[in-house]
């Protein structure tokens, strides 16, 4: 049976389908907090290392295995059981031959990196990475109609899963190893769950595989070099600074990609489908491109500033006083991250439009930039040295994600580089107002943690909110960000 895409998405739908992802994540990323606050009051800085050194290799892996085939099957128009088992086939077997790369050569990395707790955390995890290849590809059909809400679900359960079992063991063992089976948990309940709602049939298959590779192919590539550009700080700092850096830092990067990236790759995975349901209609696909980038960093660069600016706040709060070391890598990395959320949008149409070699030679061009600015910065400033090099990196990203997009929306890089001005001046003036709080007003040092915090958040919030709404007014009202968050504010509150 042939399942044709939905012929009436719009741009209306992906807005509507981002923010229902967007939605579940903030609240997978709320629980996500808690569990850190947690675990990092049971474990410490050398555990969460020992996990991060290992995660660097996890995560190449992740990479070669990446999304590639599921990407493909959202891409095409119409798709058969046919795609189905050729797309199950072909990550089978990218997970299996991963996964027995890791586990055979699990002794000699944890030799090259000095840390020889990583072996068996290695071994464990390689399995972990051959269930990932089981996922039902059937899945694929709810993002192709950008219906989020199954994937919200599973993604809170997987979570939820997660955080019980390595809290539960790190409450017995105060171990790494509840870390490491935490992420087994994960991954369990994530293939289960994907066949619960998406029910199918394992069948091995070949019928297109040459169709797939060919796209997934500049994909692979594109992942590799974003690994390369992900994990180049927790590499270089596993090997200069030792595990305990290693933990410090990536427990503050991990906090960063709570309020930016694991909520931008919701908003991604609603833009993807909905561009390439329009990539025919080029004036369809350039106003929901134009969408994509306004709500993207309307919701985004606020959370990445504002997270910055109540760094030491969150820190002593979240984690407690014994990690206020991630307190300048949360500041440097925070603004950066909530910028360059616009790749994904810009990734999305480019994929969208099958232009795979562009974000390719993107991801290349920044990994070469940036490695070398973070082993500087690890040599001029340590952790905070790292932060900045990562940090440029990101915004290096972004700028030309967008510049690669623009001609594909049928726009000038210009243009599309001047949408969003409303959500960066919002921004700084909000940073402004909080950063006077801070040093003019001077919250009382004896005042609780929260009042400090609390006093933080509120401040910011209305600057932003006022500015943007009266930037909006000023500029008449245009489509854009505004427009959308108010026609699905207003009726609820007619309805209160």
């Amino acid at each position: 049976m042939i399942e044709t895409r939905r012929a009436d998405l719009s741009a209306g739908h992906v807005v509507r389908g981002a923010l229902v992802s967007l939605g579940g994540s903030l609240g997978s990323r709320l629980l996500g907090f808690l569990a850190i606050a947690i675990l990092a009051r049971l474990l410490l800085p050398h555990d969460f290392g020992i996990v991060a050194t290992a995660m660097i290799f996890i995560g190449l892996c992740r990479t070669l295995m990446s999304r590639q085939f599921h990407l493909a099957l959202i891409r095409l128009p119409e798709v058969d059981r046919s795609h189905y088992d050729t797309a199950f086939t072909l990550t089978l077997i990218w997970g299996l031959v991963t996964a027995c790369g890791l586990f055979l050569g699990a002794g000699l990395l944890a030799q090259v990196m000095a840390t020889p707790e990583i072996e068996p955390v290695l071994r464990v995890m390689a399995l972990a990475l051959l269930l990932e290849g089981l996922q039902s590809p059937v899945f694929a059909r709810f993002e192709r109609n950008i219906d989020m809400r199954p994937a919200v679900i599973l993604d809170w359960t997987a979570k939820l899963a997660q955080y019980v079992v390595s809290i539960g063991l790190a409450l017995l063992w105060h171990s790494y190893w509840a870390l490491v089976l935490g992420f087994l948990a994960f991954t369990l309940a994530h293939i289960t769950l994907s066949y619960v709602f998406a029910p199918y049939h394992p069948r091995l298959s070949f019928a297109h595989a040459r169709a797939f590779l060919a796209f997934g192919g500049w994909l692979s590539g594109t992942g590799l070099a974003g690994y390369a550009i992900n994990f180049s700080d927790v590499t270089l700092i596993a090997m200069r600074l030792g595990s305990a850096s290693v933990g410090i830092y990536n427990l503050a990067a991990e906090m960063v990609r709570m309020a930016s990236d694991y909520l931008a790759m919701p908003l991604s995975r609603a833009i993807y489908p909905g561009l390439s349901a329009v990539a025919h209609d080029r004036t369809r696909m350039r106003l929901a491109f134009l969408d994509a980038i306004e709500v993207s960093l309307g919701l985004m660069l606020p959370i990445g500033v504002g997270l910055g600016l109540a760094a030491p706040e969150v820190v002593r709060l979240v984690l407690g006083a014994n990690w206020m070391g991630a307190v300048p890598v949360i500041q440097i990395l925070a603004p950066a991250a909530g910028f360059a959320c616009v790749s994904h949008a810009a990734q999305s149409i480019v994929m969208a439009d099958g232009r795979t070699r562009a974000m390719f030679a993107r991801n290349v061009t920044v990994a070469v930039i940036q490695l070398p600015l973070i082993l500087a910065g690890i040599i001029w400033a340590g952790l905070p040295g790292a932060a900045c090099g990562r940090a440029a990196g990101m915004l290096m990203q972004g700028m030309l994600s967008l510049v690669i997009a623009a001609p594909l929306a049928g726009v000038t890089s210009a243009r599309l580089l001047l949408t969003p001005y409303r959500s960066i001046v919002a921004c700084v003036l909000m940073a402004c107002g909080v950063i006077w709080l801070d040093q003019v007003v001077l919250i009382p040092a004896a005042a609780p943690l929260l009042i400090g915090l609390g006093a933080k958040i509120a401040t910011g919030v209305v600057i932003y909110v006022l500015c943007h709404l009266g930037l909006w007014i000023l500029s008449g009202r245009p489509r854009g960000f505004e427009h959308f968050l108010l026609a699905r504010l207003m009726p609820a509150l007619r309805r209160a």
